[in-house]
């Protein structure tokens, strides 16, 4: 098994206070949790390109404009992968979004069931602790 560092690009989608959060499937190792929506970057591809890819094959939405957030590294437990991860906050999207398998929490009721739980809910509340200006 290739242990080698995967980069992921994640979405922090905002709407009415709510953050988007997806709901893992049967038959994943963390079947049942919730996480901010994503995936692994392509070797020399650009972030921007990992998220806008993630978010069409996931949501069925074109990203138009995302800002960083911040970077975080973490180590899977059960597989012992070496993760880092790019966060962005998605400003503007278009297409209609494919929401089945994910869920809008507002954040006073963040799940403290989540994959990268310390890491989703971090990201979530600092997301909707800015500005509207820059939200």
């Amino acid at each position: 098994m290739d242990l080698s560092l995967v980069e992921t690009a994640v979405a922090v989608f905002v709407k009415n206070g709510k953050v988007l959060f997806e709901k893992r499937v049967e038959g994943d190792a963390y079947a049942g949790f919730l996480t901010l929506p994503g995936g692994a970057r392509n070797p020399r591809e650009p972030l921007e390109e990992t998220l806008r890819r993630e978010m069409r094959e996931e949501l069925g939405v074109e990203v138009k404009e995302a800002k960083p957030l911040l970077r975080k590294s973490n180590k899977d437990p059960i597989t012992g992968q070496e993760f880092l991860h790019h966060f962005f906050l998605v400003r503007k999207y278009s297409g209609r979004m494919r929401e089945k398998g994910f869920v809008w929490i507002s954040g006073k009721k963040f799940p403290h069931r989540s994959v990268m739980h310390w890491l989703s809910r971090k990201v979530a509340l600092n997301a909707l602790s800015l500005p509207k200006k820059e939200a």
